[in-house]
């Protein structure tokens, strides 16, 4: 149980004068029952005894500080101190001052530990403080091993407090592995996340994880749409307060409860996605800022931007459907208002949002966007309200996660009322051109307009570059399903760009898409490509289409020669579309089919493999 020597513990043994067997002093044998002796002692079970007793008494009371700032380093440290005060208990201690002192750190990591840590890293704390737990409930065992009759009662005692540090062990591990769903969303398509987390193989293609996420998720029909958003919403919540979402979304969902009348109205619809999809645009933009190192002022601007669209856009969508519902206001009447009479009408008659728990410093700010750096420091409220940098990402994130907890619970009553989500084709043109200008401003482009132009849609705006793949495809389903093309004009400070892009093939991607699991998903992904162009290139160099060629010629198991030429045969023509020199590609195609060719006289039949790049997809 120890890094030293553990506890050795001492009975005092005794022949039984009725059958000869062994047993503990004071105690009655296990085999024919006669009892012991009344002169009998356990010297060192009383003096064991006698030390645990005193240190129950004088076990001091502890008052939390603040989080720890190395949890490893105090977890460490105060393991350390009860292994060793518990290891001298057992063996000579005759008073209790060691463990008082030991089990005082490891009390007062517990106190730190419970408070609630600034968000993103809540989540993170309560998981932490869960492992801390169990490794003071697995400590305390040991304690009551210490004054156990008998060393069977004793070894099952040292068992179960095992159990707890095994346990506390696998939390800190699994913390310290993932640092919450973040990671694992970094690393994996959210729907292959999702998908693992019901038990569906990360493998199968979109239309298949859909069909074998409904009966996981005791769903019955085709669209199962709602709950994918709620489980995408639980997901993607690992930097908020997933306790404090779960309250507002079952607040939510009960209030709305039998209210489809409010769910179904067709302008309160169309302004719930434009809020969904600008939100999460903001939300991502954030993230992005926030993962890069970037300046604490860029850090901050970014926030301010989320909080305007949180309070702008998700706040009033879902704090006007609920004011609705509870028959406080009308769609009319509220259509009309300023979102700030609406919080404060939501303050009085919504309590279980706790909307005056939201910092109306950094509300306002968000809404004025007045705020100034000073030393690391926030100020708002022309200078009355200051946050460190790391108090005021807590703050805009609970505006988020108030939002995402209003979103989870209109999900949960649209599930209940049988009221499907919106669809990008109810939006009308002004609210399509707003998500599109969210999310190319998340894209770092500024002042856009768009306009139709038959079946091309123009955009303008301003800036130096942009991954004009990434937005086509993120506005693609937005726009109308008669437009076939989208056009941009990027002005910069020294030049003007030009990018075009055929939806057709951005229309065949799958939510969850990843071109580096399946030749299906990569061909899907190059044929978006193929059709994109930017700054007068495709978005792929030359090479990288050889390279991908060249991977796809790698003979496989169960493989034809045939299959592979098919194979690069998929990627040249592609390849030819995306109007990139194939030169590389012919020669591959080739040279494979040259060894399938009779051999003549003195010939070899030569291959030649570019080399891949890191991150070449693999095979199926």
């Amino acid at each position: 149980m120890s890094r030293r020597d553990g506890m050795r513990l001492k009975w005092s043994l005794r022949t039984c004068a009725r059958c000869g067997g062994e047993r503990v002093a004071k105690r009655p044998c296990p085999e024919c029952g006669t009892p012991a002796a009344p002169h009998e002692i356990q010297p060192d079970l009383d003096r064991r005894t006698k030390v645990v007793s005193e240190f129950r008494a004088g076990r001091r009371e502890v008052s939390s500080t603040s989080f720890p700032h190395d949890l490893v380093t105090a977890v460490d440290t105060a393991t350390d101190a009860v292994l060793s005060a518990l290891a001298d208990a057992a063996r000579w201690d005759r008073h209790a001052d060691g463990l008082i002192h030991a089990f005082e750190l490891l009390d007062q990591l517990v106190a730190d530990t419970s408070r609630l840590r600034p968000r993103p890293h809540r989540n993170r704390g309560r998981r932490e403080h869960q492992a801390v737990l169990r490794l003071r409930m697995g400590f305390e065992q040991f304690l009551d091993a210490l004054t156990s009759a008998t060393p069977l009662d004793a070894q099952r005692q040292e068992a179960v407090g095992q159990r707890h540090l095994d346990s506390a062990s696998e939390v800190l591990a699994e913390v310290n592995r993932h640092d919450d769903l973040s990671e694992q969303l970094q690393e994996r398509p959210l729907m292959e996340v999702l998908g693992a987390d019901h038990g569906v193989a990360a493998g199968e293609s979109f239309t298949d994880m859909i069909a074998g996420l409904g009966p996981k998720l005791g769903l019955t029909g085709d669209d199962i749409s709602l709950q994918i958003a709620i489980d995408a919403v639980d997901v993607a919540t690992a930097a908020l307060d997933r306790v404090r979402v779960l309250e507002v979304s079952d607040y939510v969902a009960g209030l709305l409860k039998d209210h489809s009348e409010v769910l179904e109205d067709h302008d309160w619809r169309t302004e719930l996605l434009a809020a969904i999809l600008t939100v999460d645009s903001r939300a991502n933009t954030f993230v992005q800022v926030t993962d890069s190192d970037e300046h604490d002022l860029i850090v901050v601007q970014k926030a301010l931007d989320l909080m305007v669209t949180v309070r702008e856009r998700g706040l009033r969508a879902g704090v006007a459907a609920l004011l609705v519902a509870g028959g406080h206001a009308s769609f009319e009447e509220l259509s009309v208002q300023s979102v700030g009479p609406m919080l404060k009408a939501g303050e009085r008659h919504l309590p279980g949002l706790r909307l005056d728990q939201l910092s109306r410093a950094v509300r306002d700010a968000g809404a004025h966007q007045d705020f100034q750096m000073d030393r690391e420091a926030v100020l708002l409220d022309r200078g009355r309200s200051r946050f460190t940098v790391e108090e005021f990402i807590d703050q805009v994130l609970a505006g988020l996660e108030l939002h995402q907890g209003i979103m989870r619970g209109i999900y949960v009553a649209m599930t209940e009322s049988g009221v499907g989500l919106p669809s990008p084709a109810e939006l009308s043109s002004r609210e399509r051109l707003d998500v599109v200008r969210y999310m190319l401003a998340a894209a770092g482009v500024r002042d856009v307009d768009m306009s139709y132009d038959g079946p091309t849609v123009k955009i303008t705006g301003r800036g130096d570059s942009l991954p004009w793949a990434s937005v086509v495809a993120g506005i693609a389903d937005i726009l109308p399903k008669d437009v076939e093309m989208v056009a941009l004009e990027l002005t910069g400070d020294r030049q003007t760009l030009h990018g075009t892009a055929q939806l057709h093939a951005y229309r065949q991607l799958q939510p969850g898409d990843d071109p580096t699991r399946s030749d299906t998903e990569l061909l899907r992904f190059l044929r978006a490509t193929s059709v994109t162009r930017f700054a007068g290139q495709n978005p792929l160099e030359t090479q990288i289409w050889t390279n991908i060629a060249t991977h796809m010629s790698n003979e496989r198991a169960g493989d034809s020669l045939a299959d592979r030429v098919r194979r690069v045969i998929s990627i040249r023509d592609v390849a030819r579309d995306a109007a990139v020199d194939t030169a590389a590609i012919e020669t591959l195609l080739a040279g494979l089919r040259s060894l399938g060719a009779p051999p003549t006289a003195g010939a070899r039949a030569r291959l030649a493999f570019a080399p891949l790049p890191k991150g070449t997809p693999p095979h199926n």
